[in-house]
């Protein structure tokens, strides 16, 4: 009997009865149990559980976005008559671009795998499926990869361009569920009211050869001084939030692309065919009023420096206003926004920033191979040290994922995101009663479809209590005796930073690290504060359960958090000089 294969948690695409593949996790959402657990079914393995090939495909992919971008900016130059650089092409798409073929390697391999194992399929396509994927610009793009919806047409263009052969394939009328949905977050009017007043502010006030800072991850009051330093008015700017809307003149993507990378791989032969299908409109039915949005906008002609933490990467009005100051001279430069950084063997958008900066500030690490990072320390951080309560609660945040793949780096990928979050509920069930009533879960902000709140409540139906996620984690610290870190990333950093006592665990095969974090994290091991186990993280806060300051205190657990601190969250108290200092130079 052919079995029918299901690509994503779209129900109006699962049969009624048969024998079941689910391409993955991802289709089978938590509280949708009760409806799948119930058909006869599979699920199919994940290719990169296998961490290597995750590895020997990360280095493989990074070599084919380059050959992609040498080939697409000549391209996108000739189609909007233009002669921007490569570097210019690079600040604006890289990071579609790199996104993109990610994507569309882990979607192609997971489909040619299970038709090699299974040979012929059935599989119900939604017939307009094509206008699912077109986005309005960078925001729209990152926004639709992570739903069903884009995801489910992404596998349908795949298996029509590519593998119609290998289906029987019932096509089915756009239903509701198929149309994208708008996002329910609005802003509050008031705020973006300030912002936009605060917007028009800064270009009356700015002088053309000023510095140029926007989303810098600075605190308003250290932004405020570091303009001071610069002898420049205090500017803050926001990200314009009016969205480009779709323009329905689609030109033709149905063609691919018109190069050839002169040779027969398969996956090349796989991107010419579907990569345009991808693209936002801001790059090419949209470029040139993307272009004229960034001429009247009213920022600086020549400014000196650019200076961005979290810009490079969606917001398009901005990338390509810089990327043509970058053309006349300005210095781009790029800080540090997160935990993470400098940690890892592979991280696409780590160096995707680093490539594109004149001068990239890091929180304190270094690599010796690139000249244009800046240790200048960890210039989001206050450093003061937390008030917390000897015998309070055990704070344990957790995070997720997207459910579907996007660009590649250290950390648990799609399924896997499913697997980081039952090592919680492991570590929860290790407790005692009477210390499980102090726990305190702070949920992460995007539940992205894993049902976070109802993993917990399922498992423990009397005993957790959930943390306002929507209050500054440091004021959190005040009422607990120990946080519990659950991911490499922000988190635990900042609890470094305020020297809060702190336990981390998580599974190190899906947070791989480089050698330099290797032996930090030695350290770390070996007093206690980090563990590869839940078990172990659980028996350890048991053990100090009655007095965690006299351990978190103690000489040795105090030298390796300091040790750490040194290279990923240096405590700089003329950091604010340290990046003037990069911005003039």
């Amino acid at each position: 009997m052919v079995k029918t294969l299901v690509t994503s948690s779209l129900e109006s695409t699962w049969p009624k009865s048969g024998k079941i593949i689910f391409l993955g996790k991802w289709c089978c959402l938590f509280d949708r149990k009760d409806k799948w657990s119930k058909l006869d079914y599979q699920i199919s393995n994940f290719h990169w559980d296998d961490r290597n090939k995750f590895q020997s495909d990360f280095i493989k992919l990074e070599t084919t976005y380059e050959e992609f971008l040498n080939e697409l900016h000549p391209y996108l130059n000739k189609l909007h008559k233009k002669k921007y650089s490569k570097r210019f092409w690079r600040i604006l798409i890289g990071p579609w671009l790199y996104t993109s073929i990610n994507i569309i390697y882990d979607r192609w391999f997971m489909l040619q795998k299970v038709i090699s194992e299974e040979g012929e399929l059935n599989k119900s396509i939604y017939k307009d499926y094509k206008t699912a994927l077109v986005s309005s610009d960078m925001d729209d793009f990152n926004s639709k990869i992570e739903t069903d919806q884009w995801n489910e047409a992404l596998y349908s263009l795949i298996i029509n361009k590519i593998y119609k052969s290998n289906f029987c394939i019932n096509f089915l009328d756009c239903k509701k569920e198929m149309l994208p949905k708008e996002s329910e977050l609005e802003e509050n009017f008031f705020l973006k009211f300030l912002k936009k007043i605060s917007n028009k502010l800064a270009n009356i006030f700015s002088k053309d050869s000023d510095v140029f800072i926007i989303s810098s991850h600075l605190s308003l009051y250290k932004q405020f001084l570091l303009s001071l330093k610069l002898n420049q008015f205090p500017a803050f700017r926001f990200k314009d939030e009016n969205k480009l809307k779709i323009n329905k003149e689609l030109s033709e993507r149905d063609l691919g692309l018109p190069f050839s990378l002169g040779n027969t791989d398969e996956f090349n032969l796989v991107l010419n065919k579907t990569l345009m299908h991808l693209i936002p409109q801001s790059y090419l039915e949209s470029f040139e009023i993307l272009l004229k949005k960034t001429q009247v906008q009213g920022w600086p002609e020549n400014p000196k420096s650019i200076f961005t933490s979290n810009a490079y990467n969606s917001d398009d009005k901005f990338k390509l206003w810089a990327g043509l100051k970058v053309e006349r001279g300005s210095k781009l430069v790029i800080g540090q926004h997160g935990g993470n950084f400098g940690m890892t063997p592979m991280a696409i958008h780590e160096s995707h920033q680093i490539e594109i900066a004149d001068s990239w500030l890091s929180w304190g690490w270094k690599n010796p191979e690139k000249n244009n990072i800046n240790p200048v320390g960890n210039f989001k951080s206050s450093f003061k040290v937390a008030k917390h309560s000897p015998s309070g609660s055990i704070l344990l945040a957790g995070m997720t994922l997207p459910r579907y793949s996007y660009y590649l780096y250290c950390v648990p990928i799609a399924s896997q995101v499913e697997a980081y979050l039952n090592d919680q509920i492991k570590f929860a069930k290790c407790l005692p009663n009477e210390m499980l009533k102090y726990l305190k879960v702070r949920l992460y902000s995007l539940d992205r479809g894993w049902n976070q709140r109802n993993r917990w409540e399922s498992n423990f139906p009397r005993h957790i209590s959930f943390d306002n996620n929507k209050k500054k984690l440091i004021n959190s610290f005040k009422n607990c005796r120990v946080f519990i870190g659950t991911y490499n990333a922000t988190t635990y950093i900042e609890a470094f930073s305020a020297n809060m006592p702190t336990i981390l665990f998580w599974n190190p095969n899906h947070w791989e690290l480089n050698n330099l974090t290797k032996s930090l994290f030695l350290n770390l091991e070996n007093e206690k504060i980090f563990h590869s186990t839940p078990e172990s993280a659980a028996e350890h806060l048991i053990k100090i359960w009655d007095d965690v300051d006299s351990w978190w205190f103690s000489a040795n657990v105090q030298k390796s958090v300091k040790d750490f601190k040194k290279t990923f969250s240096k405590q700089n108290p003329h950091v604010l000089n340290s990046i003037k200092s990069c911005l003039t130079s």
